[in-house]
Order: C-alpha cells, then structure tokens, then sequence
C-alpha cells in the first residue's frame, strides 16, 4: 500500500462504456439497440449513485469499451466523485483480476461490484463493506474471543470484575469520571467481539 491511498480500502465498479450495441446486448431483440443503451446508463448511474455514498477511503470506475476516454463513464465517475480507469485487454475474469491486483498495491482491501443491478443502495454496498472490514475475526478462532472474554472481560475478578462495576455505575447515572468511562471499554470490548463472532457464526450456519 502507498501513501496515495490511505487505509479504508477501495471500492471498484466494473462496467463497460454505454455504446449502442455494445450493452446489454441479449435485450436488444426486446428493446432496440438505444433501448438497451438507455437501460444500461440508468442502471450504472443507480451504480455509481450508490457507490459514491460508501465509506470507502478509494472508489474507482473501471470501463471497458470505446471510446477509451473523455466518454460517458469519465464524466460519470467525475460527477459522482470516482476515479476512472480504463479496463485492460482480456476475458472478464482477467480484467477483474487486473483491477484488483492494481488497487490492492495502493489499498488494504477492495470490493469489486458490477454496474447492472437495479438493486444497488447506498445501504446494500456499506453493509458489504462493514462485513468485508469484519473477516478479520473470522479468521480467528472461537475459543480465542472466549479466552480474551473471561479473562480480561472479567478482570479484576476480586473484589469485583470492573465491567461490572462500571455497569453499575452506569446503570446509576454515575459513569461520568473518565477513567470509568475507559475501564468499561476496555473490559466490554472482548464481550463485543465475542458476540460480534457468535452472531457471523450463526450467520454463516444460516446461509
């Protein structure tokens, strides 16, 4: 990672430039070669709408296809505050791989979406990214959050843990000092975690 980007990672959307009969193509049978083009720009603007609303520290337009620059895609990633790259030469799988290869030398993580679908919110990519930012505790094991839990979380264990002395206290309205304020952080924190793994854990049964 460079000083270009700073941590937060980079959000990429993959698309390609709105040129009729280049987009979309299986629909052009339906609604005409302009049809489909209309459709494509609406749909890459609902994209990059939603994208520019993420808290990505980076966020980049990868376009495929004529013209290379100066086109639809540049002025779209300008007005929604993107920077626009140009995809290179090969299959779709290569592309992606290229994009990611060269975000991720400036970034410490990336998500890379596609422009066509209608569904895309604002609310939709932060969530993906929230849990793109959170698989660092799914490569840690269970029994390490348990371990950190019932030992710093319940630290001091006489006269009595300080978390639960903290909740008391804020419970009472009385957690003013800022000492208290930082004894509850540092001994509610590994309950946070452990819960925060428990519950993807049941995620991922569920899923």
């Amino acid at each position: 990672m460079t000083a270009e980007t700073p941590p937060g990672g980079a959000l990429i959307v993959f698309a390609r430039e709105p040129v009729p009969g280049q987009v979309k193509t299986r629909l052009i049978p339906a609604l005409g070669a302009a049809g489909t083009t209309r459709l494509y720009r609406h749909l890459l603007d609902i994209a990059l709408r939603a994208a520019g609303a993420t808290p990505a520290a980076s966020r980049r337009l990868w376009c495929a296809g004529a013209p290379p620059a100066g086109g639809h895609c540049a002025r779209l990633a300008h007005q929604h505050g993107l920077t626009w790259r140009h995809q290179p030469a090969g299959d779709l799988g290569a592309r992606m791989a290229a994009a990611l290869t060269a975000t991720l030398a400036e970034s410490d993580r990336a998500v890379l979406i596609g422009s066509d679908c209608p569904d895309y919110s604002p609310d939709y990519l932060t969530a993906a990214w929230t849990n793109l930012m959170l698989t660092w505790i799914d490569r840690l094991p269970l029994f390490l959050f348990v371990v950190i839990a019932l030992t710093l979380g319940l630290a001091p264990f006489v006269p009595e843990p300080h978390l639960w002395e903290k909740l008391k206290l804020l419970a009472a309205g009385n957690l003013i000092r800022p000492i208290d304020l930082f004894d509850l952080l540092l001994h509610g924190l590994p309950w946070v975690l452990l819960l925060v793994k428990l519950g993807r854990l049941a995620g991922r049964r569920r899923a």
